[in-house]
């Protein structure tokens, strides 16, 4: 598999590989597992009492659990990752800023 990442993205990991003594290959081999572990389909959504939830969504991922992992007592989001019309990175503070 072949991985072309963005310039400032690729030095940046290079950087933090680097500073912790380790290769950009085991950085990035480490990432992609707890991604595919961590990688829910959909919209991350908060119910009464901020449970996350997943809706379906075209074009948007997430990192984190919803509340019925049991992961978590309520759930957690890491990023949202939305490829619609809107930006692609957001983190969960500004994504709960919207008004639906």
């Amino acid at each position: 598999m072949e991985v072309r990442l963005d310039p400032d993205a690729a030095s940046t990991l290079k950087k933090r590989a680097s500073d912790a003594g380790i290769s950009l290959n085991q950085l990035l081999n480490t990432l992609a597992m707890w991604a595919a572990e961590n990688l829910q389909v959909g919209k991350p959504g908060l119910e009464q009492h901020n449970f996350v939830t997943n809706e379906q969504c075209d074009g948007m991922l997430w990192l984190g659990h919803t509340a019925d992992a049991q992961l978590t007592e309520h759930g957690e989001i890491h990023a949202v990752f939305d490829f619609s019309s809107r930006r692609a990175i957001r983190v969960p503070q500004e994504f709960y800023g919207e008004e639906e």
